[in-house]
């Protein structure tokens, strides 16, 4: 079975979203006090309620 440019792009899309993902949620971060950028931004805005 051949590959298409479609099937490629939609493979590397999906590939860009989780690594956006694991970016974003589970990556951890000595600079943010170990916490992942979403978790630091939820801490940080709760200490500034």
């Amino acid at each position: 079975m051949k590959t298409t440019s479609t099937q490629i792009f939609y493979f590397l899309a999906k590939k860009i979203e989780k690594y956006i993902i694991y970016y974003n949620n589970d990556r951890i971060k000595q600079i943010l006090a170990g916490m992942s950028p979403v978790n630091y931004r939820i801490h940080a805005s709760q200490l500034a309620a």
